[in-house]
């Protein structure tokens, strides 16, 4: 079908086996307002519980890949040793980042960027997260 100026499409992805699942149409509206560029941007669905009380599992979560410069505080998503993970990003030192789980139940852990650059790669920010309700 035809999309209007006003729309754009952006893939939904299985965000464990990388598979395109689904293409939706979003406003440009939407997108200027997340600042996002839908070339770029991606919806996957969250898995577990370590970002909960802000991300739950099954959360449809927006990821714009343009955007890997680490920023202190804000949530990414990433791929550590294979895995795709969700964390809130922090940085200790010049080369040493902290992954964040918002649930308390899990530790930080710290990544040496220099070290772990075979294993550790930022996909991107998280620029919207949601959930259907129940």
């Amino acid at each position: 079908h035809l999309l209007s100026r006003r729309q754009r499409q952006m893939c939904i992805r299985d965000s464990y086996n990388e598979e395109q699942t689904a293409t939706y149409s979003v406003s440009k509206k939407f997108i200027d307002d997340l600042k996002i560029n839908p070339k770029t941007s991606e919806i996957i669905f969250a898995r577990g519980d370590s970002m909960e009380s802000t991300i739950y599992g099954g959360d449809s979560v927006l990821v714009d890949k343009s955007k890997t410069d680490i920023q202190d505080g804000v949530i990414y998503c990433i791929n550590l040793d294979g895995q795709i993970m969700i964390k809130r990003l922090q940085k200790i030192a010049r080369d040493i980042v902290g992954l964040i789980s918002d649930n308390p139940k899990y530790k930080t852990r710290e990544i040496d960027l220099k070290q772990d650059s075979d294993t550790f790669k930022i996909i991107g920010e998280v620029r919207w997260w949601g959930r259907i309700a129940k």
